[in-house]
């Protein structure tokens, strides 16, 4: 039988107790901030400049994303390979935006 502390100690690093990966808390407070603020904004200020800041964010994510080592400093916004990731955030920032520009009525504030 094996000794008793390494029977433990494996059931400590597969249980989730210790993390022995990247720390994922930097990106994804990133990608959190921005998209909360994205929303605050077009609720309360405009949908257009709502949109823009979210546009902006997922653009930014895909800029952390390329820049980044290999899935150690965005661990949190890592999904599949590195350059899919790019091209989803790129992708998805680009799309919101020319549909932010495309819908005039957008440009108008809330109360204006």
């Amino acid at each position: 039988m094996k000794d008793e502390p390494e029977v433990i100690a494996h059931a400590a690093r597969t249980s989730g107790s210790w993390h022995t990966g990247p720390d994922p808390r930097r990106s994804m407070l990133f990608a959190c901030v921005g998209v909360g603020f994205a929303i605050v904004l077009g609720t309360f200020v405009s949908a257009y400049i709502g949109a823009l800041f979210l546009a902006a964010t997922m653009i930014g994510a895909g800029i952390w994303r390329a820049w980044a080592p290999v899935a150690t400093r965005a661990a949190g916004i890592a999904v599949r390979s590195k350059w899919f990731d790019v091209a989803f955030y790129f992708a998805a920032g680009i799309a919101i935006a020319i549909l932010t520009f495309s819908y005039p009525e957008a440009l108008v504030g809330r109360w204006g």
